[in-house]
């Protein structure tokens, strides 16, 4: 549901209510409506990313006792269980737009029934066909190829830091055990930046200045201290990739919507990839501190491609 699927279905909804809202609307008022679903994108993405992460928190927590008392078994129940109760989530979300209603509409004129079988050469070809329709609409829309590649550095970028956290406590002098807490303040800045998506993204580019300023700095306090820094840094890209991918889904068509949305989740894990081998080859001559100093380029650079355009 990450690949695109669910982040399609979040705005294509909200257009729906907001036309359903305003019917009629028109110049200014359209324009207003617009500026809502964004806004209110912007929103939900964030706040439910905040969520996840915390959720993210608390089965950490949880995982102790819960193990102490089953063992294996236990943990192993749970995690089928909130499986199911994502699907039972799944299930009860809309159908999906204006075409998940029309066909929603068409089943229900013929009775129901199951939808008819195509042949797998057809289904490959209208595949094709949804990712050349959305590829042309990229190549198309600058802010479309803005959106996306800034969309995909902001979270593949913190992504493959948030791996290293670990690293870099422990060479601030923190001890094993201690570390645990750091990468929670860091994960709370995360939470918080989530939870703040929407607010105040006409400040997107300097936003990004301040958290390389902050990555850099904090990196190379070489003290616990200095994480705090580092929190604020994940804090600001987490807000400002949901007002990149606001901007994405503004710049496309409802058809190709969810398939743009994966490319960007690809690019995302792309990016990921290769700060993961970035880091291993720096490694070799960097410690982990300047390394983080460097991995505040990005920002900066994402910063200066917001101002030019």
């Amino acid at each position: 549901m990450r690949s695109g699927a669910l982040e399609a279905l979040v705005y294509t909804e909200l257009t729906h209510l907001a036309r359903t809202a305003a019917p009629d609307a028109a110049g200014p008022g359209r324009a207003a409506a617009a500026a809502w679903v964004t806004a209110a994108y912007t929103r939900l993405i964030g706040r439910s990313r905040a969520a996840g992460t915390t959720a993210i928190m608390v089965a950490s927590l949880a995982a102790v006792p819960v193990l102490a008392w089953g063992g294996y078994t236990a943990a192993g129940a749970a995690s089928i269980l909130a499986t199911l109760l994502c699907a039972a989530a799944g299930r009860a979300l809309p159908a999906g737009g204006e075409r998940g209603r029309r066909a929603a509409r068409r089943r229900g004129n013929t009775g129901g029934g199951r939808r008819p079988s195509r042949p797998l050469r057809s289904a490959v070809a209208s595949a094709a066909g949804v990712a050349g329709r959305a590829s042309a609409e990229i190549r198309a829309s600058g802010p479309a190829r803005r959106a996306l590649v800034l969309l995909a550095v902001l979270v593949g970028l913190s992504g493959a830091l948030d791996e290293y956290v670990p690293l870099l406590a422990r060479s601030t002098g923190l001890s094993t055990p201690a570390v645990p807490l750091a990468l929670l303040v860091v994960s709370a800045g995360a939470v918080v930046g989530g939870w703040l998506a929407g607010r105040h993204t006409r400040h997107t580019a300097p936003a990004l200045v301040v958290a390389a300023c902050c990555m850099a700095a904090g990196a190379g306090a070489g003290h616990p201290a200095g994480l705090l820094l580092l929190a604020v840094a994940f804090g600001v890209s987490e807000w400002a990739g949901a007002a990149a991918e606001a901007r994405l889904q503004d710049s496309v068509g409802e058809e190709a919507r969810a398939t743009v949305a994966s490319f960007a989740g690809f690019g995302a894990e792309s990016v990921t990839v290769l700060a993961f081998g970035a880091y291993a080859l720096g490694s070799v001559w960097l410690a982990p501190a300047a390394l983080f100093a460097l991995a505040a380029l990005p920002y900066l650079a994402a910063a200066g491609a917001l101002r030019r355009r």
